[in-house]
């Protein structure tokens, strides 16, 4: 095992992937290769929350058994966790498991989260809607150029990176500012952990022919397991503004009960809005540091491959920090 350090292996990509089932193939290799036993973390967004379980996907109850999971059932629905709490929570967990004598595997798709957890994010203030909205006036008052003046003056670094026509982000950096009287620069530079994780992180991105595939399987078979029945539970004890309830698949489904939507295009429209979701994802992470991209349409992966990726992680953990 290395030595010193938080370190996590990572399988990381778009929807319907199958990220969960090379994790368990690679803890599986990993014990006949005489390696560490390994433990689970989730990184998902709404998997974090209490009786979101049919719509995220959640790992069976086999699975669970296979290996310990992480970082499911966390938060109550009620309330709101974000990228920085997660990271906040997931490098506890890490340490706890890296303590045990354990390897931890982050495994999801929530590019944000696991950014946040390589690379720091800071609790930005609430937007303030007076403040965009002065904003908008200066910069019809005075342009665009002007505004960008003001924010090198306050934050060069913030100024150097956001396009002079870039109304939104300069707001936002001038905001952040005005909130805080610290620049968004630094405030970003604060926010990086002092202790950063080595991670060994293997990228899931299979076609996206394949991907639609197996998103519209995926969502008959969320439909045929009782989404709806989960959702409909879910609304009686969650409040209607909850942002989880508004993650794909819980919004359609409560769409088709508010009659918004008919019934008989309630899996299209899944299957289209987790497609799209998965284009974006996929995006996200090849602007990514990964150390190996998996594009194979397997959906059971070669065996021999699985044994070569566990191989490499052996040699990583064996490798100096």
């Amino acid at each position: 095992m290395k030595k010193g350090g938080l370190h996590a292996v990572a399988v990381v990509g778009p929807t319907a992937s199958g990220k969960s089932a090379l994790s368990l193939s690679i803890a599986d290799a990993l014990e006949k290769q005489g390696g560490p036993p390994v433990e689970l973390l989730c990184c998902d967004s709404v998997q974090v929350y209490r009786g979101f379980d049919i719509g995220t996907a959640k790992p069976s109850p086999e699975e669970r058994r296979r290996r310990p999971h992480h970082l499911l059932d966390v938060a109550d629905p009620s309330t709101q966790f974000d990228a920085a709490a997660w990271a906040r929570v997931a490098r506890q967990v890490i340490s706890e498991i890296i303590a045990r004598g354990a390897l931890p595997v982050i495994v999801g798709g929530t590019g944000l989260y696991f950014r946040a957890l390589r690379q720091g994010i800071f609790d930005a203030p609430r937007p303030d809607l007076e403040i965009r909205r002065r904003h908008r006036e200066s910069a019809d008052q005075m342009g665009l150029p002007a505004l960008h003046a003001e924010l090198a003056r306050v934050d060069p670094e913030s100024a150097a990176r956001v396009s002079p026509t870039d109304l939104v982000r300069i707001s936002r950096a001038l905001e952040i500012y005005e909130q805080t009287g610290t620049a968004m620069s630094v405030l970003w530079k604060l926010s990086r952990p002092a202790d950063p994780i080595d991670t060994l992180t293997v990228l899931m991105d299979p076609p996206l022919d394949v991907l639609r595939l197996r998103i519209a399987e995926r969502t008959a078979a969320m439909l045929a397991a009782g989404l709806v029945e989960e959702v409909t539970a879910l609304r009686q004890v969650v409040p209607a503004d909850a942002r989880c309830l508004q993650s794909i698949g819980y919004r359609e489904v409560g769409q088709m009960l508010d009659g918004v939507l008919p019934l008989e295009a309630l899996e299209t429209e899944i299957s289209r809005n987790t497609a799209a979701f998965a284009r974006r994802q996929r995006t996200w992470f090849r602007k990514e540091r990964v150390d190996r991209r998996l594009e194979s349409a397997d959906t059971d992966r070669n065996p021999k491959e699985i044994e070569e990726i566990a191989g490499a992680i052996q040699h990583w953990l064996r490798a100096p920090s």
